[in-house]
């Protein structure tokens, strides 16, 4: 199973014998880009103001450098709020202090309801999750150990731990699932 997560969409795509399986593909339509629109607008919402291309330029370079998943959905939102890290501004003309923002964007990913109620966008743990459940029975056991994440937004810190968690609660502890996680995965 290759769960691709890059600019401009998401990805669940089994695997089997070097062979994709076209009718269990499953797709969301989030990526980087989500998570960058989803920082500016809680940084503008604090007071900065960001909203040009060199802004956006910035705001990549933020969530590429300081953003991370929280470890569970329950993580302590406290514990994050007081872990603030700065990020000077390349004109040298200001200082962007975040805390909690670092994770809350990225929740997109694992929770797209929490930022657009009316979405139908299944989270990335249930795309994964119906990809390998639509997959012949006999190699559902092989998709759950050989889990490959690959793509810019899996480089958070967290990411394959949240996606464990995430799909541990769907597959109720399922003892075969195992998140791939290379470093040289971009």
């Amino acid at each position: 199973m290759v769960v691709e997560s890059g600019e401009q969409l998401t990805s669940c795509v089994p695997v089997f014998e070097a062979y994709e399986l076209p009718n269990a593909i499953k797709l969301m339509n989030i990526g980087g880009i989500d998570i960058e629109q989803i920082l500016k607008n809680i940084l503008n919402t604090e007071g900065y103001q960001f909203s040009t291309a060199s802004d956006m330029d910035n705001i990549r370079d933020i969530k590429e450098k300081l953003c991370e998943v929280r470890p569970t959905v329950k993580a302590d939102k406290a514990e994050f709020t007081n872990q603030s890290k700065a990020y000077e501004l390349p004109d040298g003309l200001g200082l962007v202090t975040l805390t909690g923002e670092r994770q809350a964007c990225t929740e997109v990913v694992f929770e797209p309801r929490d930022f657009d109620q009316s979405t139908n966008t299944p989270s990335i743990q249930t795309c994964c999750y119906e990809s390998i459940n639509v997959s012949d029975a006999e190699i559902r056991t092989d998709l759950l150990k050989n889990i490959y994440i690959s793509g810019g937004n899996t480089l958070f810190k967290n990411f394959d731990s949240r996606l464990k968690a995430e799909l541990d609660k769907l597959l109720l502890g399922v003892n075969e699932l195992h998140i791939n996680a290379p470093e040289e995965r971009l």
